[in-house]
């Protein structure tokens, strides 16, 4: 069929077209004068506001103020040249050509807490790396902390920050932003303008002072100077300073291994910032936690920060930014599909973290969530096969990341990552057996667990070898790292579990007894639940090994915890990460049974396990939709409930279910149809279609009449009323939806008057979404319909009573019927109707079919008895 050949036209307006060939443009603040930096997509202005305000303010000061600003000119245009596009080194990515990813374009604000002794405002749900702080944590941070504030804000705030983060939290970046926004004559935006941008690695520094005495002002010079850039860097940087227009950003605090170093390095730093802040000027420093311990100094004007997990918010805006930007650069100067493809990857990552909290706490991390936007854009499945995801995570991190994390730091040798892989998994299986949620252990038993590892493995000498990873992991993986004085960690909690997962994979290399011991002993432990699923799909994915995996996927259906299909669900969830080709048929045949079970188990299994139960089957394939039939439900009548019309002596037929995603979907794909929100079709799908508008709605209906008049499959029932040019798939008004549900008479549920929030998924239970559809049979009205209160809001189609007794719709308004998961099952009333414009959509309203003929919408009743109660 054509796209659009047999349906309703929607009066909402069409949307604007994409701009054909658009180039780039970043331009920022008032300019009278510009360098301009050519690019291949890109054309990056950049203001000569610092260059000409350090001219003015220099006067007599500078002999020479029209060369001086050329300089600050040629160096802003350095900085451009070195800073303009993102460093995607050690993210594990390869293109065929390098991607030029613009960094003032995809930049997102980081947050911090601000150390405020005296405050009560601790925040106990603060997190880092995908888990809870610990109290030496808490502590190193500063014992109280605030709420979190933009950086930029603290920094116009305070003379200087110390910006403390985990390894990947953006501090660098965050550096290269302030320079780069600054070389870019932004500085207004961010209340810092005229000021001179000074970066410098705090590392490179500390090497210049072991080889003899110097001064951070001398260095300045210095480095700039070996690095070939033959500006006088030095002179510029001592005029900003003593006019108070420079902002110093200061790398990497934690990179001087040497304590006596660092300390040394510390204290010049904090002289210099005494000094100069006098004078007006500006400085960020930058630490991991555990690096800034032993050399915090309190002195006035510098304030201590703490970077923060991104929420969903910032996770949301950096997604929107990176797709967009990816989808853009992969087009051709005329391609006007690049916004709907970016659109795209942004709903197909919104839906993988919904679906996947291992994923979404990954997310909170800049660098792992540019990593897990990247491996999509390359073509990695989510939110399923997820162990292949960490392990290329994994593989990544241990080969190449430290090698460009930050301003100097060079490689000097590459580590093995197999090596380390053997090393790495029975230390964070260790760590999991010790600490599971948490993961942090000290340096010596770390140390002595590392020694028995090697001994193990016939090292020479272990106790070196041990001390060797230890430094390692720090200088140059960035896997495992020091987490507090002398505690180490990895990295995210999530690889931690995938290691841990790897180690258990590999220990059951010639008998499956371990695994089947650890599922037994920690079934009822939620800390262990993500290891036993990635287990499994280690076993399946990584050393494909389908006959094991599928050994131990039979072996969690046939265990019990104190959780009532809980295992069947972890189940449910390896077939689905594996996938169903992966597994033998018998055995996915076997979860599907299962889980089915479950879902419809009513008083047998909590709402919560019934509800996981159904999101994991609908990710296995849910059998009971024809999946080559348009996903309509695999029964007799493909899940229409035949309800006899007394009055007229016509029968009519209800849809036991709301339209699922997966109906809707096939539709969209079938007909080219585009729905209101693209998003309506990336839930799960055997849950209610949600998003939708009235006129999408009734496209469906009209789409799915006219195939099942085609399809030689309609049963007999069905094809009689379509016959009938009268008949159709339509929509059913308020009293039909009243009377199947049984909510015409004095009833106040479906199931009678009794409040029971267990028999529908309603505010109450806090699943906080749509369900899979037949999780709630025992909140089934008398006619068998199933959703009517709960999961989603219904579309209806109106029909008022004229003066002269006809009917006709509502203008531009139709009714909505029911309620949904997100309000409370005590304000529902199955008799009354909300009425909504036809092109709205909401997060929880979607629509269920009648078969029927017309005569029953335009008369707008429906006559029907259940036993001896008439509905």
């Amino acid at each position: 069929m054509a796209a659009g050949k047999d349906v309703i036209s929607p009066t909402a307006p069409e949307p604007a077209p994409p701009t054909r060939g658009r180039r780039n443009v970043v331009s920022n603040g008032a300019m009278t004068s510009n360098i301009i930096v050519p690019g291949d997509n890109n054309v990056v202005i950049v203001a000569d506001d610092p260059a000409r305000h350090l001219a003015t303010m220099a006067g007599a000061a500078s002999d020479d103020p029209a060369r001086t600003e050329r300089d600050v000119q040629r160096y802003l245009k350095h900085l451009v040249n070195r800073y303009q596009y993102l460093d995607l080194r050690g993210t594990g990515i390869t293109d065929h050509h390098p991607l030029r990813l613009p960094l003032l374009d995809l930049y997102i604000p980081l947050r911090a807490h601000v150390s405020l002794p005296g405050s009560d405002t601790w925040a106990r749900t603060l997190t880092l790396a995908g888990r809870r702080v610990t109290w030496a944590e808490s502590h190193a941070m500063g014992e109280w902390l605030d709420r979190p504030r933009t950086l930029t804000d603290l920094l116009v705030e305070y003379d200087g920050i110390v910006l403390l983060g985990d390894p990947g939290s953006g501090k660098t970046t965050f550096l290269k932003y302030l320079a780069l926004k600054l070389a870019t004559g932004g500085g207004a935006d961010l209340n810092l303008a005229g000021r001179l941008p000074i970066l410098l690695p705090i590392s490179a520094y500390a090497n210049a002072l072991a080889r003899g005495d110097i001064s951070l002002q001398h260095f300045i010079g210095e480095f700039y100077r070996g690095r070939g850039i033959r500006l006088p860097v030095a002179e510029l940087a001592e005029l900003a300073l003593e006019q108070g227009t420079a902002l110093l950003l200061l790398d990497g605090v934690d990179e001087v291994q040497n304590s006596s170093l660092r300390a040394l390095v510390w204290d010049r730093v904090i002289d210099f910032f005494a000094y100069y802040r006098q004078q007006g000027n500006k400085f960020v420093l930058t630490s991991r936690i555990v690096g800034y311990q032993d050399i915090r100094t309190p002195i006035e004007g510098l304030t201590e920060c703490t970077l923060v997990d991104f929420d969903d918010e910032a996770i949301a805006e950096f997604i929107e930014r990176w797709t967009m930007t990816l989808a853009r650069l992969a087009g051709s100067a005329d391609d006007v599909t690049h916004e709907e493809r970016g659109r795209d990857e942004q709903r197909q990552l919104h839906y993988a973290l919904r679906r996947n909290p291992g994923l979404r706490q990954l997310a909170a991390n800049p660098l792992l969530l540019t990593m897990l936007v990247l491996m999509r854009r390359q073509g990695i499945a989510l939110p399923d096969r997820r162990v292949e995801l960490y392990h290329a995570y994994v593989t990544a991190l241990l080969r190449s990341w430290n090698l460009a994390r930050s301003l100097d730091r060079r490689a000097t040798y590459d580590l093995d990552a197999n090596e380390m892989l053997r090393v790495l998994a029975p230390i964070a299986l260790w760590m999991h057996n010790h600490s599971p949620g948490v993961g942090l252990v000290k340096r010596e038993r770390l140390r002595r667990r590392l020694i028995r590892i090697y001994e193990r493995r016939g090292a020479a000498d272990p106790a070196t070898c041990a001390s060797d990873l230890l430094r390692d992991m720090r200088e140059h993986a960035g896997l495992l790292v020091e987490r507090g004085r002398s505690i180490y960690g990895f990295l995210h909690l999530t690889l931690q579990e995938y290691l841990t997962a790897t180690a258990v994979a590999r220990q059951v290399q010639q008998d499956l007894t371990p695994l089947f011991k650890l599922i037994d002993d920690h079934i009822d432990d939620e800390r262990w639940h993500e290891v036993i699923v990635l287990a499994i799909g280690h076993l399946a994915l990584i050393q494909q090994r389908e006959e094991a995996a599928t050994e131990a996927v039979l072996h969690l259906l046939n265990t019990q915890g104190a959780t009532a299909g809980a295992a069947i669900v972890l189940a449910g969830e390896a077939t689905a990460d594996c996938g169903p080709n992966i597994l033998g048929a018998a055995g996915v045949r076997a979860v599907r049974k299962a889980l089915i079970q479950v879902l419809g188990g009513d008083d047998a299994y909590l709402p919560a396990i019934r509800a996981a139960a159904g999101d994991a089957l609908g990710r296995c394939g849910d059998p009971r939709f024809r999946a080559d039939d348009w996903f309509l439900p695999d029964d007799p009548l493909l899940g229409f409930v035949e309800i006899p019309d007394a009055r007229s002596g016509r029968t009519a037929f209800v849809a036991r279910y709301p339209v699922t995603v997966a109906q809707f979907k096939a539709f969209v794909d079938h007909s080219g149809y585009r729905p209101s929100d693209a998003a309506c079709v990336h839930d799960g799908l055997n849950q209610p279609v949600r998003s939708v508008s009235w006129y999408d709605a009734m496209n469906y209906c009209t789409w799915l009449t006219q195939r099942l008049r085609e399809w030689a499959g309609t049963p007999t029932p069905l094809a009689r009323i379509l016959a009938d040019e009268a008949g159709a798939i339509m929509l059913p008004t308020p009293t039909i939806w009243q009377a199947a549900a049984g909510t015409k008479c004095d009833r106040r549920f479906p199931w009678g008057n009794v409040y029971d929030s267990q028999r529908a998924n309603c505010e109450e239970l806090g699943l906080r979404g749509p369900t899979a559809v037949g999780c709630f049979p025992a909140g089934a009205s008398p006619t068998g319909l199933e959703e009517i209160a709960g999961n989603v809001r219904e579309w209806a189609q109106s029909g008022m009573r004229l003066p002269d007794g006809a009917w006709a719709a509502a203008e531009e308004q139709e009714p909505i019927c029911g309620t949904s998961f997100a309000a409370s099952l005590e304000h529902f009333q199955g008799r009354q109707v909300e009425w909504a414009p036809r092109t709205y959509h909401a997060a929880d309203v979607g629509f269920r079919i009648v078969c029927g003929v017309t005569h029953l919408a335009a008369a707008g009743d429906l006559n029907t008895t259940v036993g001896s109660e008439q509905l």
